[in-house]
């Protein structure tokens, strides 16, 4: 039997058909569905002299229709090849814009938590002089306290001082009374009347010490008074400087709620960038899974076509 001049012969066209699957890339394409294995051909019985022809010939035409089938697979098999690769470069971007998207989440938080350290740092100060103002307040009105406690004190010392002085002016008063009496009377009385004049003396000196402890706790109570306006100069020093700390933690506080509630929404953010890389990846594989199976079945077809065309030729 000849062969058409512008036809390869069979063990050409299946050492053609048998290399074309070699020639492919080892990486595998898109999922397809397995074709069907050729029908199998029995090895045809030694022909009469009159039939032989034709049965070549339609042996050959089955095997170019296989052969043609086999090439439309393998054509189909390149074209879901490149498709796969289409999408793993697809996906590759992909997965280098979520690792990038994830980068800048994981800063953002890391700068979330910074300032958010930061932040309470300064809550932790602020409270801590929010205390020691509220120690000196309390030391402050202590002082006070005993201040007014002590002037309290020194009042009822001066209300004593004056009975006593004027105890002693009545004494006085009735002395002299008693003098003028004695004056009036017998010269007999003159050694009554050097008593009675030594007891005013006494009574002189004892009034001179009442005016002076009255002229001393006169003092003492102007500068208790000095010591209570000091106090209260610096009580309402201090008073502002307790507001303004009080404003202050609360606007720190305010402060930590908003960073709290950035750092939630950061958290949020990064979840979803992990979930769309996590689902590119299964997708990817998927695809891998698909890509190597389609091209396991062409590759069993073609070396199966070609095994029989060796055979055949035998």
């Amino acid at each position: 039997m000849t062969n058409k001049p512008n036809e390869p012969s069979e063990p050409q066209q299946a050492e053609a058909d048998a290399s074309e699957p070699a020639a492919a890339p080892s990486k595998p394409a898109a999922p397809k569905a397995k074709p069907a294995p050729p029908p199998a051909v029995k090895p045809p019985s030694k022909p009469t002299a009159a039939k032989a022809p034709e049965a070549d010939s339609a042996a050959l035409t089955t095997l170019r229709e296989q052969r043609d089938a086999l090439q439309r697979e393998l054509t189909e098999a390149r074209a879901l090849l490149m498709s796969e690769r289409t999408a793993k470069a697809a996906a590759e971007r992909a997965r280098a814009a979520l690792n990038t998207q994830l980068a800048t989440a994981n800063n953002k938080f890391d700068a979330a938590v910074k300032s958010q350290g930061q932040l309470r740092a300064q809550v932790d100060r602020a409270t801590s002089e929010l205390s020691s103002v509220q120690r000196e307040l309390k030391d402050c009105r202590s002082d006070l306290a005993s201040a007014r406690a002590e002037l309290e004190r020194l009042e009822s010392d001066r209300s004593s001082a004056r009975d006593d002085l004027a105890a002693a002016r009545s004494a006085h008063t009735e002395t002299q009374q008693e003098l003028e009496a004695l004056r009036r009377g017998s010269a007999d009385t003159t050694k009554a009347l050097e008593q009675a004049k030594k007891a005013v003396a006494a009574a002189e000196d004892i009034a001179e010490e009442a005016q002076d402890r009255v002229t001393k706790l006169e003092a003492e109570k102007t500068a208790l008074a000095a010591q209570a306006g000091s106090l209260r100069a610096q009580l309402d020093a201090v008073r502002p400087e307790l507001d303004g700390a009080q404003d202050r933690v609360k606007s720190l506080k305010k402060r930590v709620a908003d960073e709290e509630r950035a750092h939630s929404q950061t958290r949020a953010e990064l979840w979803r960038c992990r979930e769309d890389l996590e689902a590119a990846k299964a997708e990817l594989e998927r695809a891998r899974g698909g890509a190597k199976r389609s091209l396991k079945a062409a590759l069993g077809v073609a070396a199966g076509v070609g095994a029989f065309l060796v055979f055949r030729r035998r």
